[in-house]
């Protein structure tokens, strides 16, 4: 779900799953506040080379096009 507008604060601190949710699936999301605005992001976990390595097939981000 894209929001592509800024969530006003009142509305994200109700619907903060949703807005956690937003940001995972849709990308960086806006929290407008009286004084500025939060950013959302979401950073997927990394995984450790050793299970990068025990897993088949070439690794997704070295893969030649």
């Amino acid at each position: 779900m894209k929001h592509d507008m800024a969530w006003p604060r009142n509305v994200a601190e109700i619907r903060i799953s949703e807005l956690f949710d937003a940001a995972k699936t849709g990308g960086p999301q806006k929290v407008a506040d009286d004084d500025g605005t939060f950013d959302v992001t979401f950073t997927p976990k990394r995984k450790p080379l050793s299970e990068l390595f025990s897993e088949p097939g070439p690794i997704s981000d070295d893969v030649d096009q």
